[in-house]
């Protein structure tokens, strides 16, 4: 029995499986997070359209997102190897029922990945309760309201059996820090419209995502290492508990500092916010060749350095429009403050497109602006533009080819401050995490986040090589 430990078919299963999980870490952080994070923070060298869609797990049926779910169907397979060890050594019921009950939700989790069920088959659910609006705003979080008594009891049973049945340190340290990755995508997920706006959603949805697959990885690991120990395997413990710790604070002091240097450096404050709080408030205003509209804007306290607008361009033919932009003041439209082109896909979904404005725009507090939308598009194309109805900005007004829309009747945009570490940058910073709760929740709960996806690469790379002995 004990010279089966040293064949080769064994040995040659563990270092496949050690390849394989080095593979999914360098696939994941290198070619999901890492990119993913270098464009958010500097899109004007990687354009969030330049990634390539097969590594966005967000989208169905791409490699990240067959991965993501191959990754929980190994959890579920070693879990429930576990599950199947423990009952031949009757090692008693809260084990065996500990790794089944780990291992289905694995595989449900593999299919919802898949299949996207919460996002799509609980509609008529959410809209017979909720109604339409309320899918509106919040989209597939409903799904985490509904499971939130099975992901109480869950959460509590897994506890317990790592509480009682996993003591060897390799095999719990690694359990647990999954089930907390796990527990704070789902509290991310079930909070996304707290962040719903701006792109600083970008960023939770790609943590959020990075949890899930952080999770599945690091309770697959467990549960490999507790098969190893079933198969006569001792993991060593002896610095584990020192080397978690400073892997801990390591991970939170550099997400911590990098923070600071991307809120110095690279975030923009938001000065106006005009977007609709959901679909409904929303609407597209169809522009042909050469026609335009302008929305009156006046000038916050501090520098302009970037406009986003949702647009959307309609032609069949071509890959995409332009749309031009002129920003000049409301009493001189002769003499334009600045002048871009934007590029926009064809499709029939609108999308967030924004322009960074070098240099920004310095003019006097409540100075009346123009911002002109000029569909740069072929006769028989059409350029939308969306706009709200809801009044989302009441100190400037609308104008639709020259004439006034409706009072109520606003684009949907976002002006935000420039990156320069100036003074009046920090002050509209300050200004800006001061303003209401949800900021500083923000920035809590990414830390945290970060934190957990900078610290799960190392687990997973020290775990899978951490030396072992053999009774």
């Amino acid at each position: 029995m004990r010279r089966a430990n040293h064949s080769p078919a064994p040995r040659m299963t563990e270092w496949t499986g050690r390849l394989l999980l080095v593979g999914a870490v360098v696939f994941w952080w290198g070619g999901h997070v890492g990119p993913q994070l270098f464009s958010f923070a500097f899109p004007a060298l990687l354009s969030p359209d330049a990634l390539p869609p097969q590594l966005n797990p967000e989208q169905d049926g791409s490699l990240a997102n067959l991965v993501s779910a191959v990754a929980l169907v190994m959890a579920a397979l070693l879990a429930l190897a576990n599950a199947i060890v423990c009952r031949r050594k009757a090692a008693g019921r809260l084990a065996v029922s500990g790794w089944s009950l780990l291992g289905l939700t694995a595989a449900y989790l593999a299919w919802e990945e898949v299949s996207d069920f919460h996002a799509t088959d609980l509609d008529p659910i959410g809209r017979t309760i909720f109604g339409g609006e309320f899918l509106g705003s919040a989209g597939t979080q409903l799904w985490v309201f509904i499971l939130s008594p099975l992901i109480l009891g869950f959460l509590v049973a897994m506890g317990l059996f790592a509480c009682r049945e996993l003591r060897a340190q390799a095999v719990r340290g690694p359990f647990i820090l999954g089930l907390i990755a796990w527990l704070v995508a789902i509290a991310q997920e079930a909070g996304y419209w707290a962040f719903a706006s701006g792109r600083a959603s970008e960023l939770v949805i790609v943590v959020e995502e990075t949890l899930e697959f952080s999770g599945a990885l690091l309770i697959g690991l467990s549960a490999a290492t507790a098969l190893r120990g079933h198969n006569g395997s001792r993991m060593q413990s002896g610095r584990a508990s020192r080397r978690w710790r400073v892997s801990l604070i390591g991970s939170a002091t550099v997400v911590a500092v990098l923070g600071v240097l991307a809120i110095a450096f690279v975030f923009r404050a938001l000065l106006i916010d005009a977007r609709a709080p959901s679909h409904t408030d929303a609407f597209g205003l169809r522009l042909g060749a050469k026609e335009s509209v302008v929305q009156e804007v006046h000038m916050p306290s501090y520098p302009l350095g970037r406009l986003d607008f949702r647009l959307a361009h309609r032609d069949p033919d071509r890959d995409s429009g332009i749309a031009s932009l002129r920003v000049s003041r409301l009493d001189s439209p002769d003499q334009p403050l600045a002048e871009y082109q934007l590029t926009v896909p064809t499709g029939q979904d609108s999308r967030r497109i924004g322009v960074d404005l070098v240099p920004a725009i310095v003019e006097p507090e409540g100075q009346r602006l123009a911002l002109e939308l000029v569909a740069d598009v072929e006769p028989d194309a059409e350029l939308r533009v969306v706009a709200t109805r809801v009044n989302r900005y009441d100190d400037g007004a609308l104008w639709i080819n020259g004439a006034p829309a409706f009072p109520d009747q606003d684009l949907e945009f976002a002006a935000y401050g420039a990156p320069e570490p100036t003074r009046s940058k920090l002050e509209s910073v300050w200004k800006l995490f001061a303003s209401g709760w949800s900021w500083p929740v923000l920035l809590a709960d990414l830390w945290v986040g970060l934190t957990l996806v900078a610290l799960t690469p190392v687990v997973l790379i020290t775990g899978a090589f951490q030396s072992r002995r053999r009774p």
